[in-house]
């Protein structure tokens, strides 16, 4: 099998590195760039110089796809995981986390490990791994380099090897071109608590209840997906389950899985999907990695969630190229989309963590390159802010009251320049509100109808105290040593700091 132009451009950077005495890789590519087969095919050159390779994966699906696309290569390999005969002297070892430690005794001791899905690398069983091959060369692969909680993974690979971005695979045809819509969303975010870096399951099932976030999100997929096969991610089983009957009851052919659901019904279920014969499934967590079926035409967002990990991993599986399909449909009802960016979004991956990379984009925010769109309040769709007619359904704007907003109980359009334009109008929006809070106490009541942490007032307050000081005491050492020639220095409070 023969890799695409941009895997052979990432092989080949890694090849390098290695031959610079680097032992710890971590190659990104985005989910659907074949990050699977890129390895599958170094495994193969390692073959032909005897070297034995462990792949460590974490699901039972990407044994069977890390098998398969082996097998594209003329190779075979043990598989060391629940359900299947070791073999433990061939060279090539697929590995599942879990079994690793169970029985390790039994493997050889390899030259070459592999680790997909490398995000999760600082999690216990996958840090014992890595730490006890620490002398062996380590081949990491993800579509999100960063940990939940902000981390970055520098303590684990010596260099990072960047594949190429989803806008570029999109503009070659490598990755399906998509829509992505997004519904004002009914939670109210306040009400939610975090844990581990995210928000706690139980929080947002109890709100969604409360507030029915969802909407009609029947109607929705009818009017963008009717019919098509399509992935929808809920955060609880009792809310996928009740989707799923949602969907049959008006006539879609769609099932539910989850961590817990039987094996045979499982493979039952997914051998109809991809058979296309079954059109939704509902799932709670379980298709977010591992998933390598093209025929997906949309996903359904209806998880809440702060990871970009888990957001990209999501949309990702929409992503995939198909005969026949137009582009891929991303619904999403929870505000995932105006939270994380879109997929095409410049994403400044790095070892050091979210820190980094936040910094770096909000940079590209603010240096705008080229204009940025707005959405069409007759028909919601996205384009150049500078257009003086839709596109699409041919209305004429009215230039000075136009404004990018979100229309209740409305699916709007949403792509990277819209969502950098939004990110923009609401971080000054935001810096507006603290300086109309004139106590500590206002401060702490927007904070909390922001959403933000409960430390977040007390330290703009801070701040916010801070500046004043500075800016009286300047105020009153230029009224009694004014320079000479200039005014006496006017004490001014700024709306737009803070």
């Amino acid at each position: 099998m023969k890799l695409r132009p941009y895997q052979e451009k990432v092989k080949a950077r890694m090849i390098e590195a290695l031959s610079k005495g680097k032992r710890r890789l971590l190659t990104v590519m985005p989910t659907g760039a074949g990050k699977t087969i890129t390895f599958c095919e170094i495994i193969q050159g390692t073959q032909a110089k005897g070297k034995t390779c462990f792949v460590f994966v974490h699901r039972k699906e990407l044994v069977e796809q890390t098998q398969e696309k082996l097998g594209y290569f003329g190779l075979k390999a043990g598989v060391v995981a629940g359900g299947y005969e070791p073999n433990y002297e061939l060279p090539i070892q697929i590995i599942s986390v879990a079994s690793w430690s169970r029985r390790k005794e039994f493997l050889k001791e390899p030259d070459i490990i592999v680790i997909d899905e490398a995000h999760r690398v600082a999690a216990r069983t996958w840090a014992a791994i890595a730490k006890h091959y620490k002398d062996k060369y380590q081949l990491l692969f993800t579509a999100t380099p960063e940990r939940l909680d902000g981390q970055g993974l520098a303590s684990y690979c010596d260099e990072m090897i960047l594949g190429p971005s989803v806008q570029t695979l999109v503009t070659m045809g490598s990755l399906s071109t998509y829509e992505a819509y997004s519904v004002p969303s009914k939670i109210d975010f306040k009400n939610l608590k975090t844990a581990g870096g995210d928000y706690t399951r139980q929080s947002v099932v109890k709100e969604i209840k409360r507030g029915q976030a969802y909407g009609d999100v029947i109607q929705h997929y009818g009017e963008h997906l009717d019919g098509k096969q399509a992935l929808l991610f809920a955060p609880s089983v009792e809310l996928s389950t009740e989707m799923a009957q949602k969907f049959s009851d008006v006539g879609y052919s769609a099932a539910h899985l989850d961590g817990e659901t039987p094996r045979a019904e499982r493979e039952a279920t997914m051998a109809l999907f991809r058979a296309k014969k079954l059109q939704i499934i509902c799932n709670v967590d379980l298709f977010a990695e591992g998933l390598d079926v093209p025929g997906v035409a949309g996903v359904m967002l209806l998880r809440p969630t702060m990871s970009l990990t888990l957001y990209l991993q999501q949309i990702g599986r929409a992503l995939r190229p198909d005969e026949g399909k137009e582009k891929a449909i991303i619904l999403d009802f929870v505000g995932n989309v105006m939270r994380h960016g879109p997929p095409c979004m410049e994403r400044h991956w790095n070892l050091a963590g979210r820190g980094e990379r936040k910094k770096a984009e909000a940079a590209n925010i603010s240096g705008e390159r080229g204009a940025p769109f707005r959405m069409c309040p007759h028909c919601f769709a996205a384009q150049r802010i500078y257009e003086k007619f839709c596109k699409y359904c041919g209305k004429a704007f009215n230039l000075l009251a136009m404004k990018l907003k979100e229309l209740k109980g409305q699916l709007v359009s949403v792509d990277s320049e819209a969502w950098k334009a939004h990110s923009k109008e609401q971080k000054n929006s935001v810096n507006v509100q603290k300086w109309k809070c004139k106590t500590l106490e206002e401060m702490r009541e927007l904070g909390a109808h922001l959403g933000y942490k409960s430390g977040w007032a007390d330290i703009q307050w801070k701040l916010r105290m801070a500046k004043i000081r500075e800016r009286q005491e300047r105020a009153t050492y230029e009224r009694e040593e004014p320079y000479e020639g200039c005014p006496e220095a006017e004490f001014v409070t700024d709306p737009r700091g803070g």
